[in-house]
């Protein structure tokens, strides 16, 4: 059959030309890649939930993705005609490579969760900054000149350190399983890299305590928990943990055991989501609005 002969007027099945007439904005399709977990991830509820509200049409789907298929995945998003994806552990490092362009931030921070596509062309941003920095001046928290610690060493990690250094933040302690990653992480980014054996030394020191693993109770990681359940801060105001949702949270444990503040990764996945979909779509929606999708699911 000669392609070029099919009738233009031609549609898919199930679906009327009055259907498309109907239709305000252009029809979007978004994912989020990651591993297994990436089906316990909010995004997509959210995304959606926000979308149906703003009439943005469009659809937006979690994919698991195998270590050795990213590449494939990444190429995938051109053939499938995404507009743009995002990118959640353990492959905000390891997409860059797949990346034709990198925004400036994504650059400097070494970590991408937010990828758009134009003109066949994959361009990388990290919008978890903007989340982290919207979400420490939506509680009121200032960093400037204010000892921090911080739990991790991938992605995510990256972005909070980026960001304490811009608020100028000091020092920045940073702490994982592996010291190894640690120390490049401080080397390319500022801070210094400590042992897990040698927390105590500095909890009592910061201010701030932000966890970026994705440990958040005794089930998820026994070794991380036991050392967080026996530190001892005594100069600590906010504890902040990324994850959100976890019954029996060790670091909300530790807040109210020392009567700190405490804050879990919704507020910055609203403000972070609010920028990722102005960037995919142009389209400004408050970060409100993303709020009210998560309180709902």
């Amino acid at each position: 059959m000669d392609d070029s002969n099919m009738d233009s007027e031609e549609l898919p099945i199930g679906r009327r030309k009055t259907d498309y007439e109907k239709i305000k904005t252009p029809v979007h399709s978004f994912c989020i890649l990651g591993d297994e977990r990436v089906f316990k991830a909010k995004s997509a509820t959210m995304f959606t939930a926000v979308m149906r509200n703003a009439y943005l049409e469009g659809a937006y789907v979690p994919y698991q993705v195998h270590p050795r298929h990213l590449g494939e995945a990444m190429k995938a998003l051109n053939i499938l005609n995404m507009a743009g994806a995002n990118v959640t552990s353990p492959y905000k490092e390891s997409a860059i490579p797949w990346m034709d362009e990198l925004s400036e931030a994504a650059q400097i921070i070494g970590s991408i969760n937010t990828i758009v596509i134009k003109k066949d062309q994959r361009k990388g941003y990290n919008t978890n900054a903007i989340g982290i920095t919207q979400a420490f001046k939506s509680v009121g928290f200032n960093p400037a000149n204010k000892p921090a610690l911080v739990f991790g060493t991938g992605g995510a990690a990256r972005a909070v350190v980026f960001v304490l250094k811009w608020f100028k933040a000091d020092p920045i302690f940073v702490v994982g399983r592996d010291h190894a990653k640690a120390q490049r992480l401080v080397k390319k980014l500022g801070g210094e890299a400590i042992a897990l054996e040698d927390l105590n030394q500095v909890a009592n020191k910061v201010n701030l305590i932000f966890n970026t693993t994705s440990v958040s109770t005794f089930e998820e990681g026994e070794e991380l928990a036991g050392f967080v359940q026996n530190l001892t801060p005594t100069n600590c105001d906010l504890v902040f943990d990324l994850n959100y949702h976890k019954p029996n949270n060790i670091w909300q444990n530790l807040a109210q055991k020392h009567d700190f503040d405490f804050r879990d990764g919704l507020i910055t996945l609203a403000h972070q989501g609010s920028q990722t979909l102005a960037l995919w779509t142009g389209t400004t929606i408050a970060p409100k609005e993303f709020l009210l999708a998560l309180s709902s699911t």
